[in-house]
């Protein structure tokens, strides 16, 4: 018996003599294709191997075989002119006599789905089958016609989604917290310090403990379960009556906000191949960054038309946007050994390390440029923000790649150089223009400074061990947010904010000779067993492509 095909026509038409191709799927059926169009016209699968036997056609009277134009009634079977050979109701096709209707009944495969508004005539015209690619994407494969490991899914555009979600609802808090405070709890500038300390300082204490549970249990019971947290924490501003009720609640937050965060940067890493490790923690800043962009200004928005209470009700729903869009993960096999060894993964201290010292410049500057601005005279220090933020995204976007491609240690040192470049103007050249440019410099440093590390950091890290990895990685920053701006600000004290723009460029330079002393041996000179991620449902992913950087020790 003929297999049977699964057929979906579109609106185009297509030639008749367009050349055909085959590609083989990953799970070992037959891709038929077309060369010629780029978008397709029908979407032909053989699920057997096995070609369809071709059927005689029933005696008739004999054809001239004089020849005739395209068309003609009088040409032979399969040929230019000659009839179709049959389809599922007994109509002729090219290649193949035609048959009765009698014999077509039986065997006559389904009626096709029409895409598009296409009528029945035109989809009687939609003859041949559409190129490989667009058949694997309307088969919802995990690999291009290439046999390259795709990125972006379906599960992992939904852990951007989660991020970017995440992000905010707590963006949209920042420029709100600080008038609440002194406005309705009629306290200062100490008090306001204190609320952000006591989210950043519940965010480092629990993280090492957040990628043990993560290793154990899931990531996504770590998204659900940080975004449900964060959601009671946020409902719970809105019977804020103390002080030390808000402290409690912001401590509760960070842990939410904590969980979130190593939960999505450990299943982007779950659900990118090897070869594309960087390239996924790109694209999962760029959310990071999307929402400290622009939930400040949603969180603007809201306080101006409304009240407080609109801003901590906004952020509850962005919160449970997060729960929703998790449960929609595919669900992780739950491992049945308890996770051992430390809670900080050694893989993580030294990435880590150089990350947050790296970062010491651009955290002071987000620190302290409304003020350096001020004393330039600019009227306002968004515009800077804007550019930043926009800058930071372009470069994630377009250069998502490079990590993966220069490797780890190459792609931080050239991120780190441009670091260094724009605090050094920054520090040297106090104008608006030299602010303007430093900031640039410094942002496409950072969009591709973090990913690097970020890189360096899980590369070859087995899967049962990646929320510890991330865990570990991510508190180095918590921590250099703690204590970069109090240590830039006593210099910008002493000597103002130039020498301070010149102190966080030294730290970066620090930050270089570490990467190139000490990250760099420990990822070239020894091995490191390069761990794949688990397979999707059309089997294993291509082969790991070498990132640069060499083989590590765990």
């Amino acid at each position: 018996m003929p297999s049977r095909a699964r057929r979906v026509a579109v609106a185009a038409p297509m030639p008749l003599d367009a050349p055909v191709t085959t590609a083989t799927l990953p799970c070992g059926s037959k891709l038929i294709g077309s060369s010629c169009c780029p978008t397709g016209t029908e979407v032909g699968v053989t699920r057997h191997a096995r070609p369809a036997p071709v059927r005689s056609a029933p005696p008739g009277p004999e054809v001239s075989p004089a020849p005739r134009r395209r068309g003609g009634a009088g040409s032979p079977p399969g040929t230019a002119g000659g009839p179709r050979a049959p389809r599922g109701d007994g109509r002729a096709t090219h290649g193949q006599p035609a048959r009765s209707l009698a014999q077509a009944s039986s065997q006559a495969p389904r009626r096709p789905r029409v895409i598009g508004g296409c009528s029945r005539a035109r989809y009687r015209r939609c003859a041949r089958p559409a190129p490989p690619l667009v058949a694997l994407v309307a088969l919802g494969s995990v690999r291009a016609v290439t046999g390259q490991p795709l990125l972006l899914t379906r599960p992992f555009r939904l852990v951007v989604v989660t991020t970017l979600a995440s992000f905010l609802a707590f963006g949209a808090t920042l420029p709100v917290l600080p008038r609440f405070v002194v406005d309705e709890l009629a306290r200062g500038e100490i008090a306001v310090g204190a609320v952000f300390a006591v989210h950043a300082l519940a965010a480092v204490l629990v993280r090492p403990v957040v990628g043990r549970i993560g290793d154990q249990f899931g990531r996504r019971a770590l998204i659900v379960g940080g975004g449900a947290l964060t959601a009671v924490a946020m409902v719970g501003h809105l019977a804020v009556g103390s002080f030390a009720v808000l402290l409690a609640l912001r401590a509760l937050a960070g842990v939410g906000q904590a969980a979130v965060v190593v939960g999505t940067a450990t299943r982007a890493l779950d659900l990118a191949p090897g070869s594309r490790y960087g390239e996924a923690m790109s694209y999962v800043m760029v959310a990071v960054q999307l929402g400290f962009g622009l939930g400040p200004l949603v969180g603007e928005a809201l306080l101006g038309r409304g009240s407080y209470a609109a801003v901590w009700i906004a952020s509850a729903v962005g919160c449970l946007v997060v729960v929703a869009a998790a449960s929609r993960l595919p669900a992780e096999e739950r491992r049945v050994t308890i996770a051992t060894g430390p809670l900080l993964h050694p893989a993580a201290i030294v990435p880590g390390v150089i990350f947050g010292i790296g970062s010491l410049g651009f955290i002071g500057f987000l620190a302290f440029v409304p003020l350096h601005a001020d004393g330039l005279g600019l009227a306002a220090a968004a515009p800077l923000f804007l550019l930043c933020s926009g800058t930071i995204a372009v470069v994630r976007v377009v250069g998502a790649r490079l990590p993966d491609r220069l490797g780890a240690v190459t792609a931080a040192s050239l991120a780190l150089v441009l670091v260094i470049g724009g605090l050094g103007l920054m520090g040297l050249l106090l104008t608006p223009t030299g602010l303007y440019a430093g900031a640039v410099l410094l942002a496409v440093g950072t969009a591709i400074f973090a990913p690097s590390m970020a890189l360096a950091a899980a590369q070859g890290v087995a899967p049962g061990e990646r929320a510890r990895v991330m865990a570990t990685f991510t508190l180095f920053l918590d921590l250099a947010s703690a204590a970069g701006p109090a240590a830039l600000g006593i210099a910008a004290a002493s000597g103002g904010f130039g020498a301070s723009f010149l102190i966080a460029s030294g730290a970066a330079v620090v930050a270089l000779v570490l990467l190139r002393r000490w990250l760099a041996p420990a990822l070239v000179g020894a091995a490191r067993t390069e761990l794949a991620p688990d397979p999707g449902p059309l089997g294993p992913p291509a082969p790991v492509a070498p990132t640069g950087d060499g083989p590590r020790p765990a």
